[in-house]
């Protein structure tokens, strides 16, 4: 695994009050999901993740909120559901 932050270019900032869910219906199994911890103090935990199909996500988990910078871009296809926009191959 490795993490490149340039690749990382759509951000979304959500409360803690705001539930978002991202559909990860394309991984098949949960070991295809690799995870890093970059950092994990009491004001901050950092992880990324690189999914199946070139999905990467760094998530920034604060104490008042939560972002979620990507890769590929998100779409809402509900109130707090969000699919992964992968690029036309």
């Amino acid at each position: 695994m490795s993490y490149n932050p340039d690749e990382l270019i759509h951000t979304y900032i959500f409360g803690l009050d705001t539930s978002a869910k991202v559909d990860t219906s394309f991984v098949k199994d949960m070991s295809e999901i690799k995870v890093q911890i970059l950092k994990q103090t009491p004001e901050l935990i950092v992880n990324y993740s690189e999914y199946p199909k070139g999905f990467k996500i760094l998530m920034n988990q604060y104490a008042d909120k939560v972002e979620y910078i990507t890769n590929y871009p998100l779409k809402e296809i509900r109130p707090g559901e969000f699919a992964v926009e992968f690029p036309l191959v």
